[in-house]
């Protein structure tokens, strides 16, 4: 692991010199007796540790050494470098070394036998028994196989038992091999064994490779031998080769399996000396994968990224391992040693009587610590653009385009801030990173054990270096993008990831990005792919800045989803600014215009834009809050190929949000396009309204407030849109499941009505709107959530246009006393009705009165007495048509509800204000107060507040009159001042009424 150790770290001196490194400079570090101190000033800068094992002649590959950096506060807490336990894959590869050695060792002793002429050439459908000799899964078998296919370089033979291959794929295989990756390979490694004298080599197809495990095809020196030469009998220059690989892997498979045969052959059989070393053997046979362009299809970056995630685990002299990560190393170091010693390095490491660490001095002419130190410090600068020097630059591993670094950082991982103490093993030869970070000059203390024998690099940096990574484009097997993969990300900043992919069946990539610490949410972004081609766009928010592994996912929608690969470690800096989503970050949708990721409650965020494909005729957003669940959601359909939708959020609703998009066929479950984690709705200001284009297919005549008194008139009136609407459904649902229904017509594509809650109907609401043809199915237009409507004093009128279809004179008393008649008039919308009816239903439906009248050009002015009827709520019904003839029902509205004889207090206002008046100067204003009840009304005035007085302390009210009280403001002091006015009535409903006064005092000059 990496650690960062932060704070100031007590260091003895032992080098003064090591003050003076230059930054990006390495400084190689001895350590007699396993262990040594140093001096370090860190006011500005960190720098990096690399500390390995030098242990040349470690035969136990498993063995560890520990080590530990120590400042000189022993309280502080130790933290332990040891990765994750992995244990060495003594793998089937590594079989076929061991044999190799051993048959070298056998033939320095006995000569290599000659070669020997095949008594007859084969034909193609000749064929021949192979045997395969015991190797993992499989015991010793006899294959029979028939050769499919040959050329002048080499033959296909197909295992009789198998029909997962045809003659036409091996033809096609043998054809490249000879054609292009025969002259390739042999150019640079040299000549292949002929051991049959045929000059070809051989292919076995068989599925037995399949079932050794772990294995996709191999090369076997024994099938050069015969049986009393220590060979299998098969006395072939043959590779074996599995079937169950995609048609793209074979071509680096063939050219991974031939360098193996060519390297056997030019140490062992040409020159009688060892064979490779397994790490430099393999490490060769990755580099005929780069010769042959197959860099990414033979796992190559696979390799690389298992080693850079725990450097110190895989030894690059781990003859007995074939781990993923052995093989990562070796490969790295071979690049390295083509970047220090030229392109001929493959040539010169296979075509020698020389192996290993012997091999490695001898092409370098450098002692093989400092071909290592090289390669540790490479590894690390490489892409960090803080050594220039061609001998830390890694030109393979550095992107041509932006500088950056092209594979991850060896053990990217930093681990607690503050600790003083770091302990760690690595195995011989294979290295450990600590970042040292602190304030001034400190120093600390490096103790190891002496049996590793420890060496160590130290690499000044600047204060908190991080490298800016820049993948290879086909950095992943099967995706190759179209620009290098970015490791460096900026909060509030869109990164825009396009590529194609020739897993042609996966429909759909996602990024994945984990915290490396605690405190961050893990973030995920998702496309569609489109015929092999995608497009995706990370944007993270402010809150989102810190660091993450980076995982990329791809597979089927509406399936689990495979690993495609991953970047052990990106960073994301914090930014400044909004934070818009781009019109392209959904898959599948072009928005119109960029979308705020933070807005205020109440302001309205409008979602509008094109479909790419007729697939979607209906998308979907869903908000769902991060803490509550509570979602806000709505559907829109495509029609003409477009879209739009707004969205609202309430006072109640604010926090942090995940927004997710759907789309698809409606009627079907809408797969997801995409997602935004850290959409935020901050407080606002002002009345929360429903934008006028709130809903689908009309247009409101004002905004709807979403926070309603009881009796504050609403207005449900507007133009429809689409021409399909006739008739509109206004439903409001509380929380408890109650329905207030308005049902409106269109007329002229227009619709008008008012309405008011009643103190009763106080509570939460969801608001739902369909509209369609009359007669007709009424589809959903959309719905708001929440409508807050709160009690409020009365008395509460019903407005004008309550009724639809007509026009009162008046406003409407919601409360009938009895004995006195209900009285409505005014204008019917349809000028040729002759008569009209008023009906009171009682709620129960247990009384119904009604009364008729004249309409005279459209006028009306009809009575309904309430003398008898019993107490309670009821709903107005019209009716409208020809006198004489059956009346058709206009409209209902309800709750009005009969009460007995009282009086009832109406007041004008709910605040009086007085403006800016000199000090000891007097102003008034009058209050009025009306009395909407059936019996007179008293009412007793007082007033609070020193600078506030009335004349007025009783007034009495007749019913259906009118009456005012005087407030007088004579202020006192300069600045404002408040007051109340009191009133206590008769009036039932509201004993005591409290208006506040307010007014300002301005000194005279």
């Amino acid at each position: 692991l990496r650690l960062i150790i932060a704070a100031a770290l007590t260091l003895s001196v032992r080098s003064g010199s090591l003050q003076a490194q230059n930054t990006g400079v390495p400084k190689s570090l001895s350590l007699p007796g396993g262990r040594t101190s140093l001096t370090l000033d860190l006011t500005d800068q960190d720098y990096q540790l690399i500390l390995y094992s030098a242990l040349r002649d470690e035969s136990d590959t498993t063995r560890t050494y520990n080590f530990t950096v120590a400042g000189s506060f022993a309280t502080k807490p130790v933290v332990d470098l040891i990765g994750e336990s992995v244990h060495e894959t003594h793998d089937h590869h590594s079989l076929l070394r061991q044999e190799e050695a051993e048959l070298a060792l056998r033939f320095r002793e006995t000569g290599v036998p000659p070669a020997t002429k095949r008594a007859i050439a084969f034909q193609v459908g000749s064929t021949r028994t192979f045997v395969f000799e015991s190797f993992g899964n499989v015991s010793t078998l006899n294959v029979t196989a028939t050769l499919a296919a040959s050329n002048s370089r080499a033959e296909a033979w197909i295992d009789n038992n198998t029909s997962a291959i045809t003659t036409a794929e091996v033809q096609a295989q043998i054809d490249q091999f000879t054609n292009s990756t025969y002259p390739i390979v042999t150019g640079v490694f040299g000549e292949p064994s002929d051991v049959d004298s045929d000059g070809k080599v051989l292919f076995l197809y068989t599925e037995l490779v399949d079932q050794v495990g772990g294995v996709a095809g191999f090369y076997r020196s024994k099938s050069l031998f015969s049986t009393q030469d220590g060979g299998d009998g098969n006395v072939a220059d043959m590779m074996y080769i599995g079937l169950d690989q995609s048609d793209t892997f074979f071509e680096s498979l063939l050219a991974h399996e031939f360098q193996h045969l060519i390297n056997y052959n030019e140490h062992v059989r040409i020159r009688n000396g060892p064979s490779e070393t397994a790490p430099i053997n393999e490490a060769m046979s990755h580099i005929a994968e780069d010769l042959v362009n197959q860099h990414t299809q033979g796992g190559n970056p696979s390799n690389v990224r298992t080693y850079t995630s725990n450097p110190s685990i895989y030894s690059i002299l781990a003859e007995s391992a074939h781990d993923s990560g052995v093989r990562g190393t070796a490969y790295t170091f071979a690049r390295s040693m083509m970047e220090s010693f030229g392109d001929d390095i493959p040539t010169q490491l296979v075509q020698t009587s020389l192996s290993g660490i012997a091999n490695v001095e001898d092409v370098s002419g450098q002692t093989f610590e400092q071909v290592y130190e090289t390669y540790l410090a490479r590894m690390f600068l490489a892409g960090s653009g803080l050594n220039s020097s061609y001998e830390f630059s890694y030109p393979f591993f550095t992107d041509p385009t932006t500088g950056g670094r092209s594979l991850p950082v060896p053990d990217e991982r930093a681990i607690n801030p503050n600790v003083l103490t770091a302990t760690g093993s690595v195995k011989a030869y294979a290295a450990a990173s600590i970042r040292l970070m602190g304030t001034g000059v400190s120093s600390c203390d490096i103790t190891t054990d002496v049996s590793g024998e420890f060496r160590g690099i130290l690499i000044p940096l600047p204060r908190g270096f991080q490298h800016n990574v820049a993948l290879k484009p086909d950095y992943f097997a099967g995706y190759t993008f179209d620009a290098p993969i970015t490791g460096n990300y900026t909060t509030g900043e869109a990164t825009r990831f396009t590529g194609s992919t020739t897993v042609t069946e996966n429909n759909r990539i996602l990024f994945r990005f984990d915290p490396v610490v605690a405190g961050l949410d893990t973030v995920e972004f998702s496309a569609d792919i489109v015929n092999g081609q995608f497009a995706l766009s990370v944007l993270f928010s402010h809150d989102q800045a810190g660091d993450y592994e980076m995982s990329i996912f791809s597979g089927l929608q509406g399936e689990s989803i495979l690993f495609v690969g991953r970047v052990p470690t990106v960073h994301v800096t914090p930014g400044s600014g909004a934070v818009d989503l781009p019109t392209d970050f959904f898959s599948g949708i072009q928005l119109d215009n960029t979308v705020p990721t933070e807005v205020s409650a109440g302001d309205a965020v409008r979602l509008s834009g094109t479909i790419s494909t007729t697939s979607i005729s209906k998308v979907s957003f869903e908000f769902t809050h991060l803490v509550t669940g509570e979602q806000v959601a709505t559907f829109v359909g495509t029609g003409s190929g477009s879209f739009e939708t707004v969205f609202v959020f309430t006072p109640e609703q604010t926090g942090s949000y995940i927004l997710k998009v759907y789309a698809g066929q409606a009627g079907n479950n809408l797969p997801l396009l995409g997602e935004f984690r850290g959409f935020t709705v901050i407080e606002g200001s002002g009345e929360i309204l429903i934008p006028v284009d709130f809903f689908q297919g009309l247009t409101l005549q004002t905004g709807m407030p979403t926070d309603i008194a009881s009796g504050r008139a609403i207005n449900l009136s507007g133009t429809v849109t689409d021409s399909d609407i006739e008739v509109l459904i206004f439903r409001f649902t509380s929380d408890q499941g109650d329905e207030i229904q308005y049902q409106i017509e269109a007329d002229q594509r227009s619709f008008q009505k008012g309405a008011i809650f009643r103190p009763s109907q106080a509570g939460t609401y969801k608001l739902d709107v369909f509209g369609g043809p009359s007669g007709g199915s009424l589809p959903h237009q959309g719905d708001f959530s929440p409508i807050v409507v709160t009690a409020s004093d009365g008395p509460h009128f019903l407005p004008i246009d309550a009724f639809s279809g007509m026009t009162l004179d008046e406003p409407l008393l919601t409360e009938l006393f009895s004995g006195v008649s209900l009285r409505l008039s005014g204008t019917l919308a349809n000028t040729t009705a002759t008569q009209i009816a008023v009906r009171l239903d009682s709620v129960d439906g247990s009384v119904r009165q009604a009364e008729f009248g004249d309409v005279s050009s459209g006028q009306f002015d009809v009575t309904v007495p309430t003398s008898g009827m019993a107490i309670g709520d009821y709903t107005i019904v019209v009716f409208t048509g020809q006198a004489g003839q059956s009346l058709s029902s206009l409209d209902s509205v309800g709750p009005v509800s009969v009460v007995s004889s009282q009086p009832r207090a109406s007041l004008a206002a709910s605040l009086v204000a007085f403006g800016s008046i000199d000090i000891e100067d007097t102003d008034q204003q009058s209050l009025t107060i009306q009395n909407v009840g059936s019996q007179t009304l008293t009412v007793d005035a007082s007033v609070s507040g020193s600078a506030f007085s009335t004349p007025t302390s009783t007034v009495t009210v007749a019913a259906g009159s009118s009456s005012s009280i005087t407030i007088v403001f004579t202020p006192n002091t300069d600045g404002g001042s408040t007051g109340t006015l009191t009133l206590s009535t008769n009036d039932p409903t509201r004993p005591t009424i409290a208006l506040d006064l307010v007014g300002t005092g301005a000194a005279t000059a």
